[in-house]
């Protein structure tokens, strides 16, 4: 009796196996996202330890998905992100915090943060019609932030100084659930619809900077955690394959 259910047992994941394999649909995918920064990263304030000076921010990417019985897929996407800092704002706090108050000054600053990520996630395709399809998702994964940095030469009372903001990579974890509207225009060809919440949280870190003339010399670490959400839209491009185009 025993040995008779491990047959219908193997039976029945070979059955399975065989639906999944015969079933198998690939796709490749390019994408580009514009996004609007929310919470403690669009903060202006220059002594916070989590201010970013962000509005917006600009994604793109490249995914790798694998589709079971053509609606349950797996996928693995590699992004680069850039997030522009506000650097009017930043320039006005930061002569502020240095009490800066003439045009003696020379500022020289990067204009973004940059984040890289690599993620793993599910999905799911619902048919609308034979050409479009609605595709929730979620990614989870790994990201690396680096902050820009900032260089200002500037005279005080007779005295020339120099104020350094060096930059500082970061580490951090990042969830990503959004919805795609695809549209398979040709067999193989198709464009696609996105919109994404994502959270990037990164470990703490410290930010040094440095300020010396030709009889100071100070250094400066400021502990810095920087958690990024932003609402994504965007548009792509998609290459699928695999025997289960067929079906």
């Amino acid at each position: 009796m025993k040995k008779k259910r491990i047959i219908i047992l193997s039976t029945v994941i070979m059955l399975f196996i065989t639906n999944l394999v015969s079933a198998q649909l690939f796709k490749i995918s390019a994408f580009g996202q514009n996004g609007i920064i929310t919470g403690d990263f669009a903060k202006r304030e220059i002594n916070s330890k989590n201010a970013g000076y962000v509005d917006y921010g600009f994604v793109g990417g490249i995914e790798l998905n694998y589709y079971f019985n053509n609606k349950i897929g797996l996928g693995l996407r590699w992004t680069s992100s850039e997030y522009e800092r506000n650097t009017d704002t930043y320039q006005s706090d930061l002569l502020d915090m240095l009490g800066i108050t003439n045009d003696h000054y020379d500022l020289t600053q990067s204009y973004s943060f940059w984040a890289f990520g690599s993620d793993i996630g599910i999905s799911y395709q619902m048919n609308i019609s034979e050409k479009l399809q609605l595709e929730p998702y979620i990614y989870l994964g790994y990201k690396g932030l680096i902050s820009p940095g900032s260089e200002i030469i500037f005279s005080q009372d007779n005295t020339t100084f120099q104020y350094k903001t060096k930059s500082q990579a970061y580490l951090g974890f990042s969830y990503s659930p959004g919805l795609k509207l695809n549209w398979n225009v040709w067999k193989h060809f198709g464009f696609f619809f996105s919109a994404e919440y994502d959270a990037s949280s990164f470990v703490e870190d410290d930010e040094r900077s440095l300020l010396f003339s030709y009889d100071t010399f100070e250094i400066t670490d400021t502990q810095k955690s920087y958690t990024i959400n932003s609402v994504n839209i965007g548009v792509g491009l998609s290459f699928r394959f695999g025997k289960g185009l067929h079906q």
